[in-house]
């Protein structure tokens, strides 16, 4: 049976809420939201007991960890109609900034999200403010040794040939209750505060069992399992008391965070470099500092300062509201959090900013070590590591939580499928196949990035590796007849040397700076080819299938090749890649809307090639040309369709109509059912890779999962039969 457009239109309607803000891709007819499970009753007044034990919950998902990771898992399972229980240890949302750099792709995963990208877009700081990286002696006085625009020739952060959505710049701590909103709002999704995973009691081939702890005082009563639970707003002081509980779940997603208590305990190893830094956090708001920067021409997202009193790297999330993070270097075990106390980190940012008398409110004082590492497998038996708990990326480059939430995108549709009995749960395994090796390539690309971070560093005579062998030598039990005072006094009169030396150097070595500077060999912001560009590449192990006759593989393999840092990147339907954004225009059809364009909920006639999947679903897309044969097309879909059953994943066919092409007559023989989009830029000729006649099929994550199909209507059907059953499965 054909796909109709009002099917298409209910299936929008379910899901629009989660794919724009009071906007739908088609109209009109509803369909009650997926029901939430049915939790316990909130718990009775304490007793006098320090603990307490209640029977269990079950659900078909767990996650632990309400991280940007952990949340939007939740929030696409929800859209796919899978109920879902987050633990989130912390019993408030993060006051601290962390990562802030948000990609392209990161944000078109954002869209799917009830509007979110649009919103990140309208919270962040305008660009002038972090487009440049700035290099200095002092923030506000001293010298300036280099300014890098990551945004040359660009009045925006958008890209419009690559992406419908721009880059974004806004810290974690502001993001996630964006998110949290969208969470505490989905349908089946159980957000509960407060509550964390202390025992993996056992796994067998149908369920996890868990043992969850919640902390709660005795002038608190306990959120007991309900969506919006008053553990938001913090654990209000009393006597505190432990409610202790089991949850059984189908499959516990494990997004707990780099120090993953759940990966450890299932003694997953993690790979890679490890520690390569000790830093020193130091989140403040001066507003007086941001005004005197954008006073002063030198507004940025990043302050490298190298200056005789302190050597720091300063975050710029907001100069509006005067909000920064000091990143400070200290060389353990001579050196350690104890050493910066309030008053001394306070004394270092005003150093660092030029200004003895700075006006600054100190907020958080965190000591972090910058890692590198992923983990050896994302899948022990039911249970899926993601974000942090699978990998440890440097924040050099900015990919780490960008890399967490794509986790999220890849790992939701397939757990969905599964649940579902539309998919083998063979499918999961491609879920780690095809994120570890996009993990472990920007964790190299990051610490490649580290090491060009400090390029800069040693023109000025500052080796950051010399600095850490002299620590390591004092630390060394060689020396440790000597007090470990004397040691420190050392270590401290070293570096200090070191500082002191760095601004006549720079003097000397003015040449050699600027030519890393113009030669854009210092840290880069923007990387499109890795953010846009990155293959689920092993037919073998990933959900994709290469058609034998195309030559893909080959093809592929050209594609992945190195490529030089400041390589562009190039748009391609490949299976595996992300589909390319393309500006695409509905035809004027009542029959696809339901409603003249004008009065459609939409909103607008122009939509992106990147809104298909979110509009579909867990069906996958088959795009096509406009063809004379296009009617072939449709009939086998509608074959193919008919032959799977109940549980069977659909396909949902969309002609892509080139406008220097167009065909009436190919129109007036295709019924008014199948829906078309117009290329307003007539790009899709240019990167559709395949012949005019041949498809492009689109998973659910908007990653090409196969291509190809010329011939008969027989070998159409053949073809995407053969292409599902490989991607799910289902052998």
């Amino acid at each position: 049976m054909m796909i109709r457009a009002r099917e298409l239109r209910a299936l929008s309607t379910r899901f629009s809420p989660f794919i724009f803000s009071n906007e739908a891709l088609l109209s009109t007819t509803t369909t009650p939201p997926p029901q939430p499970l049915k939790q316990n009753e909130d718990l009775p007044p304490p007793s006098s007991s320090n603990k307490e034990l209640n029977t269990a919950t079950t659900t078909p998902v767990v996650i632990s960890g309400g991280g940007p990771a952990g949340l939007t898992t939740a929030i696409y399972l929800s859209k796919y109609g899978i109920p879902s229980i987050v633990l989130e240890r912390s019993p408030e949302l993060t006051d601290h900034p962390r990562a802030h750099f948000i990609n392209h792709r990161t944000m078109e995963v954002f869209r799917g999200m009830t509007g979110l990208s649009s919103q990140v877009e309208r919270t962040m700081p305008p660009l002038d403010q972090w487009r440049n990286f700035i290099y200095c002696t002092e923030l506000t006085g001293g010298s300036v040794l280099g300014i890098v625009d990551h945004f040359k020739g660009q009045y925006t952060p958008h890209i419009p040939a690559y992406s419908p959505e721009p880059v974004g710049h806004l810290a974690q701590h502001k993001l996630l209750p964006l998110i949290a909103q969208r969470a505490e709002a989905a349908p089946g999704l159980d957000l509960r505060m407060g509550h964390s995973v202390t025992k993996l009691i056992q796994q067998d081939e149908n369920s996890v069992r868990l043992q969850v702890e919640e902390r709660i005082t005795d002038d608190t009563r306990s959120t007991g399992g309900t969506g919006n639970n008053s553990a938001s707003n913090g654990i209000c002081n009393g006597k505190k008391k432990i409610r202790i509980y089991e949850i059984e779940a189908k499959f516990l997603v494990a997004a707990d965070g780099a120090h993953s208590p759940l990966r450890k305990s299932l003694n997953i190893p993690m790979i890679g470099p490890g520690v390569m830094q000790h830093l020193i956090n130091i989140h403040f708001i001066s507003p007086q500092l941001g005004a005197d920067l954008k006073r002063s021409g030198r507004q940025g997202m990043l302050y490298f300062v190298f200056g005789p009193g302190v050597i720091a790297v300063m975050v710029g999330h907001n100069l509006d509201t005067g909000e920064f993070v000091a990143q400070i270097p200290y060389f353990p075990p001579l050196q350690s959090p104890e050493d910066f106390n309030e008053e001394t980190c306070a004394a270092i940012v005003r150093r660092a900013a030029g200004n003895g008398s700075l006006q600054l409110e100190l907020k958080t004082i965190k000591p972090w070590s910058m890692s590198a590492a992923t983990a050896e497998t994302y899948r022990s038996g039911r249970v899926l590591l993601a974000g942090d708990a699978a990998h440890v990326v440097p924040p050099s480059g900015a990919m780490g939580m960008n890399t967490g939430v794509q986790d999220a995108h890849n790992l939701a549709w397939k757990l969905a499928l599964v649940l579902n009995n539309s998919a083998s749960p063979a499918l999961l395994d491609t879920y780690g196949a095809e994120r570890q090796p996009v993990a472990d390539a920007n964790m190299r690309t990051s610490v490649k990035n580290f090491h060009e971070a400090l390029a800069v560093a040693r023109v000025m005579g500052l080796d950051y590796s010399m600095a850490n062998t002299f620590s390591d030598i004092l630390s060394s039990k060689a020396l440790s007849y000597l007090p470990g005072s004397i040691r420190r006094g050392i270590l401290d009169a070293g570096i200090a040397a070191g500082r002191a030396a760095s601004a006549p150097l720079a003097a000397l070595r003015r040449t050699e700076l600027n030519a890393l500077f113009d030669h854009g060999e210092t840290l880069r912001l923007q990387y499109p080819k890795e953010d846009l560009g990155f293959l689920y590449s092993d037919s073998r192990t990933a959900a994709i299938q290469y058609e034998n006759e195309s030559g893909d593989e080959q093809q592929v393999a050209k594609y992945i090749r190195p490529k030089p840092r400041d390589a562009p990147y190039v748009p391609t339907t490949l299976p595996g890649a992300r589909l390319p954004h393309l500006k695409l225009r509905r035809r004027k059809s009542e029959n696809l809307t339901g409603q003249n364009n004008e009065g459609s909920e939409f909103g607008s006639e122009d939509v992106s090639s990147i809104d298909l999947w979110p509009a579909a679903g867990l069906q996958f897309v088959l795009v096509l040309s406009l063809h004379p044969n296009l009617k072939n097309w449709i009939t086998a879909v509608d074959e193919y369709n008919a032959s799977v059953g109940e549980n069977g994943v659909k396909i949902l066919p969309v002609v892509i109509n080139s406008l220097a092409k167009t065909e009436e007559k190919v129109f007036e023989n295709l019924s008014e059912d199948v829906v078309v989009f117009d290329d307003v830029e007539n790009r899709w000729e240019e990167v559709r890779g395949v012949s005019e006649e041949a498809a492009v099929l689109v998973r659910p994550d908007g990653h090409v999962g196969w291509r190809g199909g010329e011939g008969t209507i027989a070998g159409k059907k053949e073809a995407l039969k053969h292409a599902m059953a490989s991607i799910l499965r289902v052998f």
